[in-house]
């Protein structure tokens, strides 16, 4: 509060203190998914990427040169598969723009979005794990540091948010496992594949 008034800044994410043993297995299978489409997108996919992207924009349709040299730099900067198997990323990224972008204005937009994959794998990982918020090399000493809570007992509504919209986007929630099935700490979900 600073002088009466509530002012909100932004902080870490934070997993919940509790993660119930089904969200967790959830989160497993979320991040297997996530795994599984790490790899750099292929040319078909970025080439059907750009057609849709190309339809949404005003005017004239852009010169196959123009759409050729977009998948090109698509495919050349290595952006993970799972960005573009995914229509709510490319209605955000057509939003951005009236007219067909050249590279200099797409690229920014693909970035914050590999951004945005990559945040949402490694909230997901830490859900994964049950909570434990292992850290990258770098940050090592960050945890340490950071003396608060892990946050509330239950899950937030952040937390939860993150998990429906990411079942609502790829089929649906998973098969309940078998106790027998059930993750380990030792599974390694430290990295989406090339997206960095």
């Amino acid at each position: 509060m600073v002088d009466g008034v509530w002012v909100m800044r932004l902080t870490d994410w934070k997993p919940p203190a509790v993660i119930p043993l089904e969200t967790q297995q959830q989160a497993v299978a979320a991040v297997a998914w996530l795994r599984d489409r790490s790899a750099p997108v292929p040319v078909h996919v970025a080439e059907r990427w750009v057609a849709h992207l190309a339809k949404r924009m005003a005017g004239e349709m852009p010169s196959e040169t123009k759409l050729a040299t977009a998948v090109t730099d698509i495919v050349e900067e290595g952006y993970p598969a799972a960005m573009f198997q995914d229509l709510e990323m490319l209605r955000r990224v057509a939003r951005q723009f009236k007219w067909f972008p050249g590279w200099a204005e797409l690229a920014p937009a693909l970035d914050a979005e590999r951004d945005r994959l990559r945040q949402t794998f490694e909230r997901l990982a830490v859900i994964a794990r049950g909570g434990d918020v292992r850290r990258r090399p770098g940050n090592q000493n960050r945890r340490q540091q950071d003396d608060s809570p892990a946050g509330p007992r239950s899950m937030s509504e952040s937390t939860e948010r993150l998990m429906e919209e990411f079942w609502a986007k790829n089929g649906g929630r998973p098969v309940r496992r078998k106790p027998d099935e059930t993750f380990t700490n030792e599974q390694d979900d430290t990295h989406v594949g090339n997206a960095r």
